[in-house]
């Protein structure tokens, strides 16, 4: 059995949670991404606390998720860390995802019956149980095993049928560290 966190949102005081989708930022990154074609601000769509209950990531405080909107453009997420002495986001309101409902996430701890290094066993499960490994959560399988390498951790997944469909094309957030003890997003 391995431990995970099922993502609950909700809307009730989503603007002050450390663990949100959409809205602004609550702590300003010392740069913002931009698209690499356009040059322009990517949008605010995610930010997680580092738990160390949830995560093991040293030195974060939060992991937050930038995306262009645009749907002409380059829509691949961007994950970047912000220390606990990066500024608190008090005057800049930064891109705001258009469309993206801002939702506070609550934390429900469950445990899975199929270990990580089972992951190829989910697709044995009933249905209704399948369902829980396709969730957002922390922890636990990871439901698109092959968007990391053997070698990466998986942090954390979000399935865009919970938050606003079409985010992500049809695919899964996947946040994870790599080799390089560098924490990543993909789209799987």
């Amino acid at each position: 059995m391995s431990r995970t966190f099922l993502m609950k949102f909700s809307n009730d005081d989503s603007r002050d949670a450390l663990d949100r989708i959409g809205g602004i930022p609550v702590q300003r990154p010392e740069t913002i991404p931009r698209n690499p074609h356009s040059g322009e601000e990517l949008a605010f769509l995610a930010q997680f606390q580092i738990d160390p209950d949830k995560f093991q990531v040293k030195e974060t405080l939060l992991v937050q998720i930038y995306q262009d909107p645009d749907f002409d453009s380059h829509r691949i997420p961007v994950a970047i860390t912000i220390k606990d002495n990066d500024p608190i986001n008090t005057g800049y309101p930064g891109r705001v995802y258009d469309g993206l409902p801002s939702l506070a996430i609550q934390w429900e701890e469950r445990y899975e019956e199929i270990d990580p290094e089972n992951e190829d066993d989910i697709d044995d499960l009933p249905l209704e149980e399948e369902f829980l490994y396709q969730a957002s959560k922390a922890g636990g399988c990871c439901y698109i095993n092959t968007a990391i390498d053997p070698d990466d951790i998986f942090l954390l997944q979000l399935n865009e049928n919970d938050i606003m469909e079409r985010i992500f094309g049809g695919l899964f957030l996947i946040l994870f560290i790599n080799k390089k003890n560098e924490i990543q997003v993909r789209l799987g």
